[in-house]
């Protein structure tokens, strides 16, 4: 079934979608499936004497396949996705952003955004996050403009922390949690 999941999201970031478009329950159920699948494997590793350290970048990287895979099942729904690409970022924060994902923990996201808010963004907006409570996660979730974020972290440290330490996709400096 993991084959399932990589697979749909192959088609969902190259826009192959197959006559019939990916139904969000088709990947919700994949996705779910993909999660427990790869969280197993994780756990048989650290029973196998991984370490604490080991476990927690494991566990981002799941996470990250799979926001990475939440995001194309947005976007492959929008008709202005290479524009919508070109002005989106979802970052990552916190314990996820520094790839240290503890298990139970939230994933700490923030979608930001170029330009106005408009309804492609809303749309991108609005599959994210149900998408990922539905998959069994729970999120720490933030949308702000480009704006926004730079007064944001301009008047606070803490702010000013978060976004310094994020990894944002479709960005590719330091990422090798980038969404695309």
């Amino acid at each position: 079934m993991t084959s399932s999941f990589v697979s749909m999201v192959d088609l969902a970031r190259t826009g192959a979608v197959p006559e019939k478009p990916l139904s969000r329950e088709a990947c919700l159920n994949a996705t779910r499936v993909y999660a427990a699948e790869r969280r197993r494997a994780i756990r048989r590793r650290h029973d196998d004497a991984a370490s604490g350290s080991d476990v927690v970048h494991m566990l981002s990287d799941v996470a990250d396949e799979i926001v990475r895979g939440v995001f194309h099942f947005a976007a492959s729904n929008l008709a202005t996705r290479r524009a919508l690409m070109s002005r989106v970022a979802l970052c990552a924060l916190g314990g996820y952003g520094r790839a240290e994902l503890s298990p139970y923990s939230d994933l700490d996201i923030s979608l930001v955004y170029e330009g106005p808010l408009d309804e492609h963004v809303r749309a991108l907006n609005g599959y994210i996050i149900p998408f990922l409570w539905d998959s069994g996660f729970a999120v720490g979730y933030s949308i702000h403009s480009v704006q926004e974020a730079v007064h944001l972290a301009h008047d606070d440290i803490q702010a000013f922390t978060r976004f310094l330490e994020a990894v944002c996709w479709p960005a590719k400096a330091r990422c090798t949690r980038v969404l695309n």
